[in-house]
């Protein structure tokens, strides 16, 4: 038995994607929403509690929001599609939180209506 614990963030950054043949080749901005899924199993649980959520927060906020918040990421990564993004995201924190549980999934909303989901497990 487990549990997944979800922690949300937001941040606004600007790209372009120049391998791309359509309006987003444009320099633009977007609200992103990323979702951070941190499976924990109950039989590691201390105390009631799998990771705490303070904790992915920090996790989190150290290493992917302070660096893409108010960013260019075309500066941080090449072609920064939402998938190379959230491959990007996987990196910088994977480590860290599968220390505690183990990352399952990340969301990443680009905009209200696109979205997408990397399962890391």
């Amino acid at each position: 038995m487990d549990f997944e614990i979800i922690r949300e963030f937001d941040f606004s950054a600007a790209h372009s994607l120049p391998k791309y043949n359509g309006k987003c080749k444009n320099f633009h901005g977007h609200n992103y929403i990323l979702e951070v899924y941190v499976r924990v199993d109950v039989a590691d649980m201390k105390d009631g509690i799998g990771i705490d959520t303070a904790e992915i927060k920090n996790i989190v906020n150290e290493t992917v929001i302070d660096v893409l918040d108010h960013s260019n990421l075309n500066d941080i990564m090449e072609n920064p599609s939402m998938e190379n993004i959230c491959i990007w995201i996987h990196a910088q924190i994977a480590k860290r939180i599968n220390t505690k549980g183990r990352l399952s999934k990340l969301r990443l909303w680009e905009t209200g209506r696109n979205s997408i989901i990397m399962n890391c497990v």
